[in-house]
């Protein structure tokens, strides 16, 4: 509770967003799954704190499977091109990240360079200084808002906007 300088409602909110860390013990368990991905991602107490604010679970997901997500976060550096503390940034502003499938990226990368008519190093630039971006359905986000612009201010003026 204190070390991520949660008061007693922001405490509450994260039992009951992720009840199961109440099977963890503080001292073997929760505690070295903080310092764990705290080192990790070289992160701050701000940004570890903002971390398990919007996704609790993360600490029984490393808890459970530390392995997995080790692996989950080799894979994102290497797709994004990004070291420990880029990683750090993106997942502070999209932790669900961790939890995003292999299988859900490439289509989202393919897309935007089809549709943006860039490269793959720039799709991967606009993502990681974008983390959001990842979190957005192309079919629900992306196209509707892309048309939008194109409509308003043309197809070549959209793409300049956006690549700016």
């Amino acid at each position: 509770q204190n070390r991520l300088r949660r008061d007693k409602p922001s405490l509450k909110k994260t039992v009951i967003r992720a009840p199961n860390i109440l099977l963890l013990d503080v001292n073997s368990d929760v505690a070295p799954a903080l310092d764990w991905l705290q080192q990790r991602l070289d992160l701050t107490d701000h940004q570890l704190n903002r971390i398990i604010k919007s996704m609790p679970t993360i600490v029984n997901l490393i808890c459970e499977n530390r392995d997995a997500i080790e692996t989950k976060m080799n894979w994102l550096q290497g797709t994004l091109g990004v070291d420990n503390k880029k990683l750090g940034f993106v997942l502070c502003h999209v932790p669900t990240f961790i939890t995003i499938s292999d299988e859900s990226l490439e289509p989202k990368i393919c897309w935007l360079k089809r549709r943006l008519s860039i490269s793959e190093d720039e799709v991967l630039t606009m993502m990681r200084e974008n983390p959001s971006l990842l979190a957005n359905s192309i079919e629900f986000n992306l196209q509707p808002k892309l048309n939008f612009l194109d409509s308003v201010l043309g197809k070549e003026e959209a793409g300049k906007l956006i690549r700016a």
